[in-house]
């Protein structure tokens, strides 16, 4: 009677603890379910790849993790396209939804490189992930043809190279097309096609 009595009490442990395993896990959810937007020339599946690379999210989490929204907010904000984490909403009840608004950065400077293809900052001078293709409408801003030398940085920092800084002075001031360092001068290409020449700025 004994051990018939300990064998259901274990049976019992044994159930409960099925129980609340599976209460849990109910309340998992996938990272790559996450509903979000995108940066330029990429789905949704490969960002939230990249977030939870550069984050090293877990791939699965609670629902009902109290820090949940500021650890999301953390792990987005770790990508260098992120530019502002709006919101996060958290929808535990059925059907379970985990939404992240986010602002990203705006490419503003195509910037020539001696090798390889160009890069990309925005107004600040953040240097933007390399880009594999182009969105179907094209990439705004301006082109930048004084080939300069990779950056040495990773994307999400500024680039502090004189030449483009100067340049992202002049695109917020004429919105030039295109333009070009010539030692003394700036050429610039405007959006008319008129041709303007401002003075040069000393390079420390």
């Amino acid at each position: 009677m004994l051990i018939l009595g300990l064998f259901h009490g274990f049976q019992g442990i044994h159930s409960t603890l099925q129980q609340k395993i599976s209460s849990r896990e109910r309340y998992l959810f996938d990272f790559h379910a996450i509903d979000c937007p995108t940066p330029p020339a990429s789905d949704r599946l490969s960002f939230l790849a990249e977030v939870r690379y550069l984050s090293q999210y877990p791939p699965r989490f609670s629902i009902l993790s109290p820090d949940l929204a500021e650890s999301l907010r953390a792990a987005f904000a770790s990508h260098p396209w992120v530019a502002e984490v709006r919101s996060v909403t958290i929808a535990s009840a059925l059907p379970r939804q985990v939404h992240v608004d986010l602002r990203f950065r705006t490419p503003v400077l195509q910037v020539t490189l001696v090798q390889g293809p160009p890069r990309w900052v925005d107004e600040q001078g953040i240097l933007l992930p390399p880009l594999n293709s182009y969105p179907s409408g094209g990439m705004p801003g301006a082109v930048l043809r004084t080939p300069r030398l990779p950056p040495d940085i990773p994307a999400g920092r500024q680039w502090e190279d004189p030449i483009v800084l100067q340049a992202l002075a002049l695109v917020q001031a004429y919105q030039p097309r295109q333009l070009e360092y010539r030692q003394q001068h700036w050429e610039l290409i405007l959006a008319d096609g008129r041709i303007l020449h401002v003075a040069a700025r000393t390079l420390d």
